[in-house]
């Protein structure tokens, strides 16, 4: 029986947030920050899903939260597309197929590995193919076919058992299950939409539309300082895209999601937690206001925050002393699959590989590391490869200061907008002032790191949950103090939630209790689900779901380069390319290569339209346009006097113009006008293909 001395300090802690929360609202602006009118949709929505869910349960007589979970896929298969959906199911198909042949014993958790393996392994086979001309449905196609006709006898397995476990975890904590199953539901609605955000439009649409447009990657780190930085993610996106015949982000985001929730769920039950808890953890998880705009995006921390969690799942099963000498295995292509996604996650990768060693046969297991070595460069080698191979930078930007590639600054990448001070008051200032460390509004960050941080503090006294606490908190606070960015932390600040809960249990906190306070802070978070992104200021998904806004509107009002790229790849022929003049709008991804910048992304382009632009007569700007071969310009608010002088001057011919910005056809160029910088740029991919106008 718990101890009285240990019952109270544990108490005071778990209510201490609740109380800090309180004191947030009343102390700070930011409850001027909760959008009343967008609450008042998500109710909405929910209410109608919950009516529906209710109907389908008496009718066919299976639990509410399938039948919700049900309701969810018909609408994002509705929304995102069935195209897209049925080629997610064939690459997931695949990925299982290939997973589970690498990951052959884990217990419960072997499917969901295998599937995030199996995906990361397609992904980073792509990787090292991406110069070649090979990208095409008919091949995909071909292949995820054949692996999933020599596979589908474990395919189906895999299926059996998952719907299995889902039912059998869905019947332990039926009214767990909904409340988690009905926060899922509110957060994935962002899967809906199209993909209009910044980051996405700069660069992580450029590998699904060149692959889609193209057939190959150009390799381009002069028009896109980014382009070689670790792609996996990106690519996996992109197979998906391919198959699908179009952008296909909401399918492939869900299993993302769907992923980071089981492997949350399994965390739990490998701290002991009770089956109320761990939903209530995978509702905490879902509930973050961060998660529309990554769902909303092709961020890498979606796939992140599913692959960290999976492999902290990885390594307690192995801690448990349950799994088999081979199972190390998994933790091995885990951590290759982190490195894969990003090359900062090198600071999860390093605790979490002396965790897995520690009290183990060093020796053996080096042993099997090494033997799986090949596999590891697969999935995690191409662009760091690639990215030395063509710019000498194998993570450029980054540390440009150390390997003076010739396409950036001969210094280290430094965002300085995320630089503030770090001390106790961090996890206050995350929550109330949420925009200091990134680009939303205050309470971006949610209300659970403040209102759990107790029970982080009380999980340091367990020896169960001690190893894993310690291993998330050196990853998120070396990642912090590198820059405080809110994203780059999402992960980290995600995996916290179920071993906070573990440590209030282990101090002997009721479940009744705890679900009671953080029930109430999930509920909180939701409310401020609009905080993320302006983008969900907006009615956007409110019109999405009544379908009052198709695809196509929503780009024309958030993103409409989009529909400029569309009417060039389509209108312009095979030779035309464009300058984006506008520094606030560098939106090159949806061009499919064929689109340069005049933002820093773009060093060269930058320095030469700065000296165009000191001419207000707009001659500078005519011969750089001229120089540069472009048949076209897009101009925005942020374009200057000279680069509208020279359109002028140009005569060029407004052929599109949506909101702010308008696509001008330059005249004049005869049917042997040659696009030389789009031939320059696309030399760097020469040196691993030769055959020039493939």
């Amino acid at each position: 029986m718990t101890s009285i001395a240990r019952y109270l300090p544990a108490r005071f802690l778990l209510w201490l947030g609740p109380v800090l929360i309180v004191a947030g609202f009343a102390t700070t602006t930011v409850r001027t920050e909760w959008q009343g009118n967008r609450i008042v949709e998500f109710l909405a929505i929910a209410g109608t899903l919950l009516a529906i869910a209710a109907v389908l349960t008496k009718v066919k007589r299976c639990s509410a939260s399938t039948a919700l979970a049900g309701i969810a896929v018909v609408l994002l298969c509705t929304h995102a597309g069935f195209g897209p959906a049925a080629a997610m199911m064939l690459f997931g198909g695949a990925a299982l197929g290939v997973g589970s042949a690498l990951v052959p014993t884990m217990g419960r958790r072997r499917w969901a590995l295998a599937l995030l393996i199996g995906m990361v392994v397609l992904g980073g086979a792509a990787g090292w193919l991406l110069p070649f001309p090979i990208h095409k449905p008919l091949i995909y196609v071909a292949a995820m076919l054949s692996i999933c006709l020599l596979r589908y006898r474990v395919i189906a397995r895999a299926v059996r058992d998952s719907l299995a476990g889902w039912q059998l975890a869905v019947r332990d904590a039926p009214h767990a299950s909904f409340f988690a199953v009905v926060v899922l539901c509110i957060s994935s609605t962002s899967l809906w939409l199209p993909t209009v955000q910044y980051d996405d439009m700069v660069l992580h649409l450029s590998l699904t539309d060149q692959l889609r447009q193209l057939g190959y990657y150009r390799m381009d780190a002069a028009t896109q300082v980014w382009a070689m930085t670790p792609w996996v993610a990106d690519i996996v996106q992109a197979m998906v895209a391919v198959v699908a015949t179009q952008e296909a982000r909401g399918l492939v985001n869900a299993v993302w999601f769907v992923l980071a929730a089981y492997f949350l769920w399994d965390i739990s039950r490998s701290l002991g937690l009770s089956s109320r808890l761990r939903w209530l953890s995978v509702a905490a998880f879902a509930s973050q206001p961060l998660i529309l705009p990554l769902l909303g995006s092709m961020q890498a921390e979606t796939s992140l925050t599913a692959a960290s969690a999976a492999a902290v799942a990885a390594v307690l099963y192995l801690k448990q002393g349950t799994g088999r000498h081979r199972s190390i295995v998994a933790v091995v292509l885990l951590c290759a699959t982190l490195m894969a996604f990003k090359a900062t996650q090198v600071l999860l990768v390093g605790p979490l590989v002396v965790w897995t060693l520690w009290g183990r046969q060093l020796g053996r297991d080096l042993a099997v590391v090494a033997r799986w070595f090949p596999l590891v460069l697969l999935i995690a080698g191409s662009s760091y490869f690639y990215g030395a191979l063509i710019t000498g930078n194998p993570v450029l930007p980054v540390f440009n200061d150390v390997f003076r590639s010739p396409y950036y600054d001969l210094a280290r990448f430094n965002d300085m907008r995320w630089h503030t001070a770090m001390g106790l008051s961090t996890p206050w200032d995350l929550a109330f002032h949420s925009k200091r460390y990134m680009e939303a509004y205050d309470g971006a960050a949610g209300f659970l790191f403040l209102g759990l941080l107790g029970g982080a503090v009380l999980a340091a006294w367990s020896r169960k949950v001690l190893p894993a606490l310690l291993v998330v908190a050196i990853s998120l606070l070396a990642t912090f103090a590198s820059i405080q960015y809110l994203r780059y932390i999402f992960p980290a600040l995600t995996l916290l939630v179920p071993l906070s809960l573990a440590g209030f249990r282990c101090w002997g906190i009721r479940d009744r209790e705890l679900v009671a306070v953080v029930g109430a802070m999930v509920l909180l978070n939701l409310s401020f689900l609009p905080s993320g992104s302006y983008h969900y200021r907006e009615r956007i998904i409110w019109d999405t779901f009544r379908l009052n806004s198709g695809t196509r509107q929503i780009e024309q009002n958030f993103a409409p380069e989009k529909v400029l790229a569309d009417y060039l790849l389509e209108q312009g022929g095979p030779e035309a390319s464009v300058i984006l003049t506008d520094r606030e709008r560098p939106y090159i991804a949806p061009f499919a290569g064929r689109a340069f910048t005049t933002a820093w992304y773009d060093p060269s382009m930058l320095a030469a339209s700065r000296k165009a632009d000191e001419d207000v007569s707009g001659v500078l700007w005519e011969r750089l346009v001229r120089a540069t071969g472009v048949s076209h310009v897009v101009t925005g608010p942020g374009s200057s006097r000279a680069v509208l002088a020279a359109v002028d001057s140009m005569h060029a011919v407004p052929v599109v113009s949506l909101r702010e910005v308008t696509l001008w056809a330059i005249p004049g160029r005869g049917p042997d006008a040659v696009p030389t910088l789009l031939n320059v740029r696309g030399a760097a991919r020469h040196q691993i293909w030769p055959f020039r106008g493939q």
